[in-house]
């Protein structure tokens, strides 16, 4: 919320041509962001951030530090097209400047490791797969992860991948107060889904983490080969839930 706040206000100082005012807000809203990577899911808002810094940068004419903002939108962002009639013509032949150069740029290798083998990894947003991991063909520049596995803190930061070289990522994840709780719900699910006893408890769980609402979700393969999907929204706020059930025939 800080950081949304921060970049709709460097938006309307960069539209008035307030544009060094601009700058310090964005800067404002990515370091909220960066602050809190590990629970980012969605890179829209960062990666608009970043642009605008570019384009901010632009127009003062600090080239070099816009074409960093630039090169950092297209790492995360390798298909982002800014809408160009937001921009100049001045920011926008940069941008494409910048976007013509990396065709060019090398590849690197980014090595993920950490203490807890089947840990989700994100980069840039995008799931990329499970530790220990290997990913070959990043682009060059920098680039924000998240590791994220059930009943642990989950951990995150930015790294910059060089070409013809490989990146390591070392992370340590260690259990939150709510794993037990966590685990307690698993068995409760499998013995009485549905039950108000289970969704107490993922009432109760979500409010300790300070979650508004919980989606579970339960599949099972009857004997007839047909896949039986059933689900439960609770609104923790409300005090209230939904189900939702239905039967499919598998592919």
């Amino acid at each position: 919320k800080n950081a949304k706040k921060n970049f709709e206000e460097g938006k309307a100082l960069y539209n008035d041509l307030g544009v060094e005012e601009a700058i310090e807000k964005f800067k404002s809203a990515l370091k909220y962001l960066e602050d809190n990577i590990d629970k980012v899911a969605d890179m829209t808002l960062m990666s608009d951030v970043i642009f605008y810094l570019g384009a901010s940068h632009e127009l003062l004419d600090e080239d070099d530090k816009a074409e960093s903002y630039f090169s950092t939108y297209l790492s995360i962002n390798p298909d982002g097209q800014p809408e160009g009639s937001t921009f100049s013509e001045e920011v926008m032949s940069a941008f494409e400047g910048v976007k013509s150069d990396r065709k060019s740029a090398g590849k690197g290798s980014l090595k993920v490791q950490c203490n807890q083998n089947g840990a989700l990894v994100f980069i840039d947003g995008k799931i990329a797969g499970m530790t220990p991991l290997t990913l070959r063909g990043i682009s060059e520049g920098k680039h924000y992860y998240r590791i994220h596995k059930n009943g642990f803190r989950p951990a995150g930061g930015s790294i910059f991948v060089r070409g013809g070289k490989t990146t390591t990522i070392n992370e340590t994840i260690n259990k939150s107060a709510s794993a037990s709780a966590v685990s307690a719900l698993e068995e409760e699910m499998k013995s009485g889904f549905g039950s108000l006893a289970m969704i107490r408890k993922a009432t109760d769980l979500a409010e300790d983490n300070g979650l508004n609402n919980v989606f579970v979700v339960k599949a099972s393969l009857g004997a007839d080969e047909r896949l039986k999907y059933q689900s439960i929204m609770i609104d923790c706020d409300k005090k209230e839930f939904k189900k939702t059930e239905a039967v499919m025939d598998l592919p």
